[in-house]
């Protein structure tokens, strides 16, 4: 208060908090790599983009140096628009990754941002001539779809990469002989993982001790195609009929039209072994479990009639047994108590597949094992 008693006053207007940063909608593109090179195919890229709206926005395109080569600015609000691959000196910018980034500060100082990559590459093939890449991996391993709970089902993980939009995919999976299991397949892009049974597209099982193979196919929209392949092992299978263990090996290799395991390739005689080693130490879980085991033989005459029958007394019942007291000794050496184990040959009698079928007749030519409780 003054001496002479006027007493002064101020006001201060309505004060505005301001705590919202600028924000981007939308930013993105149809695809990120293109041509800037006149040959008609994507010789431009449209950056699609939405914001709230502010005083300035300003966005820039940078090259691996953080150089400027691009510079726009918007007022209110972000819009869409389309970029030509050239820089702030009119001619088109160097092939290699960008940036493109896109920044506004308000007036309370608030700040927000966003950035897309982008590629130019001008010295690739046209980009609808371009193949799509694929990858594809399979675990866990080894696979043994016996309802154990243990590895009983395998996964698919999937990848693919193409500047071109992908049309269509399909993972397709083969026996070691190339035969057909199952097919899974979509349109698009694929997705990351497939999930897989063991069953074929008729409900059959995969075999025992068998490598695999699945391949992953990709198509663009030009139809370039692209494709990968892995290869996976399946594993000894218990599988379980009421109370019995039955165990079934096609894979076990011997000289034709003999009972020898050793006078084979050295490839088969390296399957052979980690066969019958892995079989040993599963058998080996179930010591209070006789063993029946059996030889299995197929059919040169699968017609019905005098030939199939004496072929199966004369031949395949003697070698079948035969064979089975091979793999018998075999299990002795690696471990297995000689008194749990008794052979029978079967010979062609009790076929997995037709024996008209030439194209999966390995799987009758194969050994069981019953594993019961003695």
């Amino acid at each position: 208060i003054y001496h002479n008693g006027n007493s002064p006053s101020a006001t201060v207007g309505p004060i505005t908090v301001d705590r919202t940063n600028p924000e981007v909608l939308q930013l993105s593109a149809p695809y990120r790599l293109f041509s800037p090179d006149g040959d008609g195919e994507r010789d431009t890229v449209t950056i699609l983009q939405d914001s709230t709206t502010e005083t300035i926005w300003t966005g820039e395109i940078t090259g691996t140096d953080r150089t400027v080569v691009f510079r726009r600015t918007w007022t209110g609000a972000l819009k869409s628009f389309t970029w030509d691959g050239r820089g702030l000196n009119g001619a088109t910018v160097p092939d290699g990754d960008y940036i493109y980034r896109v920044t506004a500060t308000d007036a309370a100082g608030n700040s927000g941002d966003e950035d897309l990559t982008l590629v130019v590459d001008t010295l690739s093939l046209p980009v609808s001539q371009q193949r799509p890449d694929a990858s594809i991996s399979a675990s866990p391993l080894p696979f043994t779809p016996d309802g154990d709970g243990v590895n009983d089902e395998l996964v698919f993980t999937l990848a693919a990469a193409s500047p071109n939009r992908l049309s269509r995919w399909s993972v397709e999976i083969t026996d070691t002989f190339g035969g057909f299991v199952r097919r899974f397949q979509g349109s698009g892009r694929p997705p990351v993982q497939v999930r897989w049974d063991g069953k074929g597209v008729y409900g059959e099982l995969v075999q025992s001790a068998q490598e695999y193979v699945a391949q992953i196919a990709v198509e663009d929209e030009y139809g370039n195609s692209g494709d990968s392949t892995t290869r996976f092992p399946v594993g000894i299978l218990v599988m379980r009929e009421g109370l019995l263990l039955r165990i079934m090996i096609p894979s076990i290799s011997f000289a034709p039209y003999t009972a020898d395991l050793f006078e084979i390739s050295e490839e088969q005689l390296q399957t052979n072994l980690e066969t019958l080693r892995n079989l040993a130490e599963v058998l080996k879980r179930y010591p209070d479990r006789s063993i029946l085991i059996e030889g299995h033989a197929a059919h040169d005459h699968f017609e019905d009639g005098p030939a199939k029958d004496r072929e199966q007394r004369d031949e395949l019942v003697p070698l079948s047994l035969a064979r089975a007291e091979e793999v018998r000794r075999a299990l002795i050496i690696l471990g297995i108590d000689k008194d749990r184990m008794t052979t029978v040959g079967i010979g062609g009698a009790r076929p997995v597949v037709p024996h008209s079928d030439r194209k999966n007749l390995w799987k009758n030519r194969r050994v069981e094992f019953i594993l019961e409780r003695r």
